[in-house]
Protein backbone atom coordinates (compact mmCIF):
# COMPACT_ATOMS: atom_id res chain seq x y z
CA UNK A 1 0.00 0.00 0.00
CA UNK A 2 1.47 3.33 -1.05
CA UNK A 3 1.25 5.91 1.71
CA UNK A 4 0.71 9.42 0.36
CA UNK A 5 2.72 12.00 2.34
CA UNK A 6 0.17 14.67 1.52
CA UNK A 7 -2.54 12.46 3.01
CA UNK A 8 -0.55 12.04 6.21
CA UNK A 9 -0.17 15.81 6.45
CA UNK A 10 -3.90 16.32 6.02
CA UNK A 11 -4.70 13.65 8.61
CA UNK A 12 -2.30 15.25 11.08
CA UNK A 13 -3.91 18.63 10.48
CA UNK A 14 -7.28 17.18 11.42
CA UNK A 15 -6.05 15.51 14.60
CA UNK A 16 -3.68 18.15 15.97
CA UNK A 17 -5.12 21.33 17.43
CA UNK A 18 -3.02 24.38 18.21
CA UNK A 19 -5.83 26.61 19.44
CA UNK A 20 -8.83 26.44 21.70
CA UNK A 21 -11.91 24.40 20.81
CA UNK A 22 -15.02 26.48 20.18
CA UNK A 23 -17.94 26.24 22.59
CA UNK A 24 -20.27 25.89 19.60
CA UNK A 25 -20.20 22.57 17.80
CA UNK A 26 -21.75 20.80 14.85
CA UNK A 27 -21.79 17.01 14.76
CA UNK A 28 -21.71 15.43 11.31
CA UNK A 29 -23.31 12.00 11.03
CA UNK A 30 -23.82 11.68 7.28
CA UNK A 31 -23.04 8.57 5.27
CA UNK A 32 -23.73 9.99 1.81
CA UNK A 33 -22.40 13.54 2.06
CA UNK A 34 -20.73 13.31 -1.35
CA UNK A 35 -24.11 13.69 -3.08
CA UNK A 36 -24.04 17.37 -2.15
CA UNK A 37 -20.86 18.01 -4.12
CA UNK A 38 -19.27 21.41 -3.33
CA UNK A 39 -22.17 22.48 -1.16
CA UNK A 40 -21.25 20.10 1.65
CA UNK A 41 -17.86 21.78 1.98
CA UNK A 42 -19.58 25.16 1.88
CA UNK A 43 -22.01 24.24 4.65
CA UNK A 44 -19.16 23.11 6.89
CA UNK A 45 -17.15 26.20 5.97
CA UNK A 46 -20.04 28.48 6.91
CA UNK A 47 -20.26 26.80 10.31
CA UNK A 48 -16.52 27.23 10.75
CA UNK A 49 -16.65 30.92 9.80
CA UNK A 50 -19.48 31.36 12.30
CA UNK A 51 -17.30 30.04 15.12
CA UNK A 52 -18.24 26.36 15.23
CA UNK A 53 -16.00 23.34 15.77
CA UNK A 54 -16.95 20.49 13.43
CA UNK A 55 -16.99 16.95 14.83
CA UNK A 56 -17.11 13.70 12.85
CA UNK A 57 -17.81 10.87 15.32
CA UNK A 58 -17.40 8.24 12.60
CA UNK A 59 -14.65 9.88 10.54
CA UNK A 60 -12.98 7.29 8.30
CA UNK A 61 -9.74 8.68 6.88
CA UNK A 62 -9.16 5.65 4.69
CA UNK A 63 -12.55 6.19 3.02
CA UNK A 64 -11.62 9.75 2.12
CA UNK A 65 -8.01 8.93 1.27
CA UNK A 66 -9.10 6.83 -1.70
CA UNK A 67 -11.10 9.73 -3.07
CA UNK A 68 -9.66 13.15 -2.26
CA UNK A 69 -6.40 12.48 -4.09
CA UNK A 70 -8.02 11.49 -7.37
CA UNK A 71 -7.14 13.97 -10.06
CA UNK A 72 -9.72 15.91 -12.06
CA UNK A 73 -12.61 14.92 -9.82
CA UNK A 74 -14.54 18.07 -9.00
CA UNK A 75 -16.60 16.49 -6.23
CA UNK A 76 -13.61 15.29 -4.27
CA UNK A 77 -11.51 18.35 -5.01
CA UNK A 78 -13.94 20.28 -2.83
CA UNK A 79 -13.88 17.54 -0.20
CA UNK A 80 -10.16 17.96 -0.14
CA UNK A 81 -10.63 21.53 1.06
CA UNK A 82 -12.38 20.18 4.15
CA UNK A 83 -9.16 18.39 5.11
CA UNK A 84 -6.76 21.07 3.88
CA UNK A 85 -8.40 23.51 6.27
CA UNK A 86 -8.39 21.00 9.12
CA UNK A 87 -12.14 21.34 9.62
CA UNK A 88 -13.04 17.79 10.79
CA UNK A 89 -12.40 16.85 14.41
CA UNK A 90 -12.67 13.06 14.92
CA UNK A 91 -14.88 12.03 17.80
CA UNK A 92 -17.57 13.73 19.84
CA UNK A 93 -17.81 17.28 21.22
CA UNK A 94 -16.54 18.21 24.63
CA UNK A 95 -18.95 18.34 27.55
CA UNK A 96 -18.36 22.09 27.77
CA UNK A 97 -20.09 22.63 24.41
CA UNK A 98 -22.80 25.28 24.76
CA UNK A 99 -24.47 25.07 21.35
CA UNK A 100 -24.80 21.71 19.64
CA UNK A 101 -26.24 21.10 16.17
CA UNK A 102 -26.31 17.75 14.42
CA UNK A 103 -26.68 17.16 10.70
CA UNK A 104 -27.44 13.65 9.51
CA UNK A 105 -29.01 11.73 6.64
CA UNK A 106 -32.49 12.37 8.05
CA UNK A 107 -32.37 16.13 8.49
CA UNK A 108 -30.34 17.16 5.42
CA UNK A 109 -32.03 16.65 2.06
CA UNK A 110 -30.96 17.29 -1.57
CA UNK A 111 -34.59 17.78 -2.69
CA UNK A 112 -34.07 21.53 -2.84
CA UNK A 113 -36.56 22.40 -5.57
CA UNK A 114 -39.05 19.54 -5.60
CA UNK A 115 -39.78 20.03 -1.92
CA UNK A 116 -40.96 23.57 -2.58
CA UNK A 117 -43.94 22.29 -4.55
CA UNK A 118 -45.40 21.17 -1.23
CA UNK A 119 -43.51 22.76 1.63
CA UNK A 120 -42.49 26.18 0.34
CA UNK A 121 -43.95 27.97 3.38
CA UNK A 122 -43.10 25.41 6.04
CA UNK A 123 -41.38 27.36 8.81
CA UNK A 124 -39.82 24.15 10.16
CA UNK A 125 -37.70 23.74 7.04
CA UNK A 126 -34.63 25.73 6.02
CA UNK A 127 -33.15 26.12 2.57
CA UNK A 128 -29.40 26.67 2.73
CA UNK A 129 -28.91 29.51 0.24
CA UNK A 130 -26.67 29.72 -2.78
CA UNK A 131 -23.11 30.86 -2.16
CA UNK A 132 -20.16 32.34 -3.97
CA UNK A 133 -17.70 29.95 -5.57
CA UNK A 134 -16.11 27.80 -2.83
CA UNK A 135 -12.65 29.23 -3.39
CA UNK A 136 -13.82 32.68 -2.31
CA UNK A 137 -14.34 31.28 1.17
CA UNK A 138 -11.31 29.01 1.07
CA UNK A 139 -9.07 31.96 0.15
CA UNK A 140 -10.90 34.35 2.48
CA UNK A 141 -11.96 36.63 -0.39
CA UNK A 142 -15.66 36.68 0.42
CA UNK A 143 -15.90 39.63 2.81
CA UNK A 144 -17.00 43.10 1.71
CA UNK A 145 -13.96 44.62 3.40
CA UNK A 146 -11.24 45.35 0.89
CA UNK A 147 -13.71 45.87 -1.98
CA UNK A 148 -14.02 49.59 -2.65
CA UNK A 149 -17.10 50.93 -4.40
CA UNK A 150 -16.58 54.41 -5.81
CA UNK A 151 -18.31 55.05 -9.12
CA UNK A 152 -20.32 52.52 -11.10
CA UNK A 153 -20.98 52.25 -14.79
CA UNK A 154 -24.66 52.55 -15.65
CA UNK A 155 -24.24 49.30 -17.54
CA UNK A 156 -24.92 45.59 -17.17
CA UNK A 157 -22.11 43.07 -16.86
CA UNK A 158 -21.89 39.29 -16.97
CA UNK A 159 -18.82 37.07 -17.02
CA UNK A 160 -19.06 33.31 -17.13
CA UNK A 161 -18.78 30.05 -18.98
CA UNK A 162 -20.94 29.41 -22.03
CA UNK A 163 -20.11 25.78 -22.77
CA UNK A 164 -22.72 23.55 -24.39
CA UNK A 165 -23.33 21.72 -21.11
CA UNK A 166 -25.19 24.80 -19.84
CA UNK A 167 -28.15 23.54 -21.88
CA UNK A 168 -28.69 20.72 -19.34
CA UNK A 169 -31.06 22.94 -17.36
CA UNK A 170 -33.56 22.32 -20.16
CA UNK A 171 -33.75 18.66 -19.02
CA UNK A 172 -35.67 19.70 -15.89
CA UNK A 173 -39.09 21.39 -15.89
CA UNK A 174 -37.75 24.82 -14.95
CA UNK A 175 -39.31 27.63 -16.99
CA UNK A 176 -36.07 29.59 -17.04
CA UNK A 177 -34.12 29.76 -20.31
CA UNK A 178 -30.54 28.49 -20.35
CA UNK A 179 -27.75 31.03 -20.45
CA UNK A 180 -26.95 29.85 -23.99
CA UNK A 181 -30.48 30.72 -25.13
CA UNK A 182 -30.37 34.07 -23.33
CA UNK A 183 -27.10 35.15 -24.93
CA UNK A 184 -28.19 33.94 -28.37
CA UNK A 185 -31.37 36.01 -28.06
CA UNK A 186 -29.54 39.13 -26.89
CA UNK A 187 -27.04 38.80 -29.73
CA UNK A 188 -29.87 38.36 -32.22
CA UNK A 189 -31.58 41.49 -30.94
CA UNK A 190 -28.21 43.31 -30.81
CA UNK A 191 -28.66 44.20 -27.16
CA UNK A 192 -25.38 42.72 -25.94
CA UNK A 193 -21.73 43.51 -26.62
CA UNK A 194 -18.82 41.11 -25.99
CA UNK A 195 -15.50 42.06 -24.50
CA UNK A 196 -12.65 39.86 -25.69
CA UNK A 197 -9.93 40.63 -23.15
CA UNK A 198 -9.32 42.15 -19.76
CA UNK A 199 -7.70 45.12 -21.50
CA UNK A 200 -10.84 45.58 -23.59
CA UNK A 201 -12.93 45.59 -20.41
CA UNK A 202 -10.61 48.09 -18.72
CA UNK A 203 -10.84 50.43 -21.71
CA UNK A 204 -14.61 50.32 -21.47
CA UNK A 205 -14.55 51.04 -17.74
CA UNK A 206 -12.27 54.05 -18.26
CA UNK A 207 -14.18 55.38 -21.27
CA UNK A 208 -17.23 57.62 -21.48
CA UNK A 209 -19.20 54.80 -23.09
CA UNK A 210 -22.10 53.62 -20.96
CA UNK A 211 -25.65 52.28 -20.94
CA UNK A 212 -24.58 48.94 -22.40
CA UNK A 213 -24.91 45.23 -21.67
CA UNK A 214 -21.42 43.73 -21.57
CA UNK A 215 -20.73 39.98 -21.71
CA UNK A 216 -17.38 38.27 -21.13
CA UNK A 217 -16.77 34.61 -21.95
CA UNK A 218 -14.11 32.99 -19.76
CA UNK A 219 -12.88 31.16 -22.87
CA UNK A 220 -11.61 34.55 -24.00
CA UNK A 221 -10.22 35.72 -20.66
CA UNK A 222 -10.73 35.42 -16.94
CA UNK A 223 -10.55 37.90 -14.11
CA UNK A 224 -8.39 36.90 -11.18
CA UNK A 225 -10.48 35.86 -8.19
CA UNK A 226 -9.04 38.57 -5.97
CA UNK A 227 -10.12 41.19 -8.51
CA UNK A 228 -13.49 39.78 -9.58
CA UNK A 229 -15.78 41.26 -6.94
CA UNK A 230 -14.08 44.64 -7.25
CA UNK A 231 -14.79 44.48 -10.99
CA UNK A 232 -18.44 43.59 -10.36
CA UNK A 233 -18.68 46.60 -8.04
CA UNK A 234 -17.87 48.90 -10.98
CA UNK A 235 -21.27 48.18 -12.55
CA UNK A 236 -24.77 49.10 -11.41
CA UNK A 237 -26.17 45.82 -12.74
CA UNK A 238 -25.26 42.17 -13.16
CA UNK A 239 -27.03 39.81 -15.57
CA UNK A 240 -27.44 36.67 -13.44
CA UNK A 241 -27.94 33.69 -15.73
CA UNK A 242 -28.69 30.10 -14.62
CA UNK A 243 -26.26 27.30 -13.89
CA UNK A 244 -25.77 23.93 -15.57
CA UNK A 245 -28.55 21.85 -13.99
CA UNK A 246 -30.32 24.34 -11.72
CA UNK A 247 -31.29 28.02 -11.84
CA UNK A 248 -28.65 28.98 -9.27
CA UNK A 249 -25.14 30.08 -10.14
CA UNK A 250 -22.48 31.39 -7.79
CA UNK A 251 -21.97 34.57 -9.82
CA UNK A 252 -25.27 35.99 -8.55
CA UNK A 253 -24.02 35.87 -4.96
CA UNK A 254 -20.66 37.36 -5.89
CA UNK A 255 -22.46 40.27 -7.53
CA UNK A 256 -24.93 41.04 -4.74
CA UNK A 257 -22.10 40.74 -2.18
CA UNK A 258 -20.85 44.10 -3.47
CA UNK A 259 -24.30 45.65 -3.86
CA UNK A 260 -24.55 45.17 -7.62
CA UNK A 261 -28.20 44.93 -8.69
CA UNK A 262 -29.06 41.55 -10.26
CA UNK A 263 -31.14 41.20 -13.39
CA UNK A 264 -32.56 37.69 -13.44
CA UNK A 265 -35.47 35.50 -14.49
CA UNK A 266 -38.52 35.57 -12.22
CA UNK A 267 -38.30 31.81 -11.54
CA UNK A 268 -34.67 32.13 -10.51
CA UNK A 269 -35.71 34.89 -8.10
CA UNK A 270 -38.59 32.81 -6.73
CA UNK A 271 -36.27 30.00 -5.60
CA UNK A 272 -34.12 32.36 -3.57
CA UNK A 273 -34.91 32.37 0.16
CA UNK A 274 -36.33 34.91 0.73
CA UNK A 275 -37.43 35.67 -2.80
CA UNK A 276 -35.76 38.49 -4.68
CA UNK A 277 -38.33 41.13 -5.59
CA UNK A 278 -38.72 43.22 -8.72
CA UNK A 279 -37.68 46.86 -8.26
CA UNK A 280 -36.89 46.24 -4.60
CA UNK A 281 -33.63 44.28 -4.67
CA UNK A 282 -33.56 43.01 -8.25
CA UNK A 283 -34.92 43.51 -11.73
CA UNK A 284 -36.89 40.50 -12.93
CA UNK A 285 -37.71 39.49 -16.47
CA UNK A 286 -40.53 37.19 -17.56
CA UNK A 287 -39.02 35.52 -20.63
CA UNK A 288 -36.56 36.07 -23.46
CA UNK A 289 -38.80 38.59 -25.18
CA UNK A 290 -39.13 40.61 -21.98
CA UNK A 291 -35.41 40.71 -21.13
CA UNK A 292 -34.45 43.52 -23.57
CA UNK A 293 -37.29 45.58 -22.08
CA UNK A 294 -35.93 45.06 -18.57
CA UNK A 295 -32.42 45.93 -19.73
CA UNK A 296 -33.80 49.17 -21.13
CA UNK A 297 -35.67 49.78 -17.88
CA UNK A 298 -32.50 49.27 -15.85
CA UNK A 299 -30.26 51.69 -17.71
CA UNK A 300 -32.93 54.40 -17.57
CA UNK A 301 -33.53 54.34 -13.80
CA UNK A 302 -33.11 57.56 -11.87
CA UNK A 303 -30.24 58.06 -9.45
CA UNK A 304 -32.63 57.97 -6.49
CA UNK A 305 -34.10 54.61 -7.50
CA UNK A 306 -30.63 53.19 -8.13
CA UNK A 307 -29.51 54.24 -4.65
CA UNK A 308 -32.52 52.56 -3.07
CA UNK A 309 -31.95 49.36 -5.04
CA UNK A 310 -28.27 49.22 -4.08
CA UNK A 311 -29.16 49.76 -0.43
CA UNK A 312 -31.76 46.97 -0.54
CA UNK A 313 -29.34 44.58 -2.26
CA UNK A 314 -26.77 45.22 0.46
CA UNK A 315 -29.39 44.60 3.13
CA UNK A 316 -30.56 41.38 1.45
CA UNK A 317 -27.02 40.02 1.24
CA UNK A 318 -26.08 40.94 4.80
CA UNK A 319 -29.30 39.52 6.24
CA UNK A 320 -29.48 36.28 4.27
CA UNK A 321 -26.29 35.26 2.48
CA UNK A 322 -23.26 35.88 4.67
CA UNK A 323 -21.91 32.83 6.52
CA UNK A 324 -22.86 34.39 9.85
CA UNK A 325 -26.43 35.24 8.82
CA UNK A 326 -27.04 31.73 7.42
CA UNK A 327 -25.75 29.96 10.53
CA UNK A 328 -27.58 32.37 12.85
CA UNK A 329 -30.87 31.36 11.22
CA UNK A 330 -30.07 27.65 11.63
CA UNK A 331 -29.01 28.20 15.22
CA UNK A 332 -31.98 30.36 16.17
CA UNK A 333 -34.86 28.36 14.71
CA UNK A 334 -33.69 24.78 15.24
CA UNK A 335 -35.08 23.54 11.93
CA UNK A 336 -36.26 19.94 11.73
CA UNK A 337 -35.19 19.64 8.09
CA UNK A 338 -32.63 21.49 5.98
CA UNK A 339 -32.36 21.42 2.22
CA UNK A 340 -28.93 21.63 0.61
CA UNK A 341 -28.34 21.81 -3.11
CA UNK A 342 -26.94 18.80 -4.93
CA UNK A 343 -26.99 20.22 -8.47
CA UNK A 344 -27.81 17.36 -10.91
CA UNK A 345 -29.51 15.29 -8.21
CA UNK A 346 -31.58 18.27 -7.06
CA UNK A 347 -32.61 18.85 -10.67
CA UNK A 348 -33.67 15.21 -11.07
CA UNK A 349 -35.68 15.27 -7.84
CA UNK A 350 -37.46 18.39 -9.05
CA UNK A 351 -38.35 16.71 -12.35
CA UNK A 352 -39.66 13.67 -10.45
CA UNK A 353 -41.75 15.89 -8.14
CA UNK A 354 -43.32 17.76 -11.05
CA UNK A 355 -44.19 14.48 -12.77
CA UNK A 356 -45.91 13.24 -9.60
CA UNK A 357 -47.96 16.42 -9.33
Amino acid sequence: VRVIPEYIALKKRCTTFNGSINTKAIVVNIDNSEIFHRYFYLLLKFFSLAGYSIYFPKLNFNYFRKRIFRKNDQIWNYYRLIFEEGLPIPGNPLESTEVLIEINDNNLSPDYFGSQLITSDNAENFYVPMTMHPLFYHKNLWDREGVSVTTRKNSIFMIGNFGDYYSHINDAPFTIDSRLDVIAHLQKTKVVSKVKSEEHLERFLKSDKDDECIIADIKDFTIEMNKLRETLAKFHFYLALPGVFIPFSHNLIEAVSVGTIPILHKEYASFMKPKLEHMKNAILYENLEDLPNKIDLAINLSGKVLSELHLNVDQYYNSNLTPQSVIEKIEKDNYSLMYLQAEKLSSKLYRDAVERV
